[in-house]
């Protein structure tokens, strides 16, 4: 951050790491939708997927590490669908989807509160939906996911009791 000396500076740069979030989001989902849908429709998304209204118009009016967080929490859900096409997890893919959510987590509380009961449903729908290999990714994903809300609990989140208890109390009031 001292990198950066004026306010509007860190807005530059946060903005900038959204786009480059987002747009890492088109190019992660471009090989399993070329296997899926072929390779017109897997670049077009890849092309259009940067100009959706929604993501300029949080790169422009909304809180900026949410906007990131929510990116890089997109770039994770795309390893998800890698692992799925792919019907294995490797060291490689729990790794990086560990990371990839523990940098989401971390990033914004708006992002955790919501992509941990995200990411859960998606473990749930897969080990119910689906067959023996998909269960084994489903358990793999069930395990990125415990990791990396542990380390973001306990590297930021676990600071606040104080905070999430009178947020809880005005809540029930």
């Amino acid at each position: 951050w001292r990198w950066f000396s004026t306010e509007l500076e860190l807005v530059h740069l946060l903005r900038g790491l959204a786009i480059v979030a987002d747009g890492l989001i088109g190019l992660a989902l471009f090989v399993p939708l070329r296997r899926w849908l072929g390779r017109a429709t897997a670049f077009s998304f890849v092309v259009l997927y940067p100009l959706v209204p929604i993501p300029a118009q949080a790169l422009t009016a909304a809180n900026l590490t949410n906007v990131y967080g929510q990116g890089v929490f997109g770039l994770a859900m795309a390893v998800v669908l890698w692992m799925a096409v792919a019907g294995r997890a490797t060291l490689i893919s729990v790794t990086t989807l560990t990371g990839l959510l523990t940098l989401a987590l971390l990033s914004h509380f708006s992002t955790a509160s919501v992509g941990i009961p995200m990411t859960a449903a998606v473990v749930l729908l897969v080990l119910v939906a689906g067959g023996r290999p998909d269960r084994r990714v489903g358990l793999w994903i069930g395990g990125a996911l415990v990791a990396a809300t542990a380390v973001a609990y306990l590297a930021y989140y676990a600071h606040f009791h104080d905070t999430y208890q009178t947020t809880f109390a005005r809540i029930v009031a």
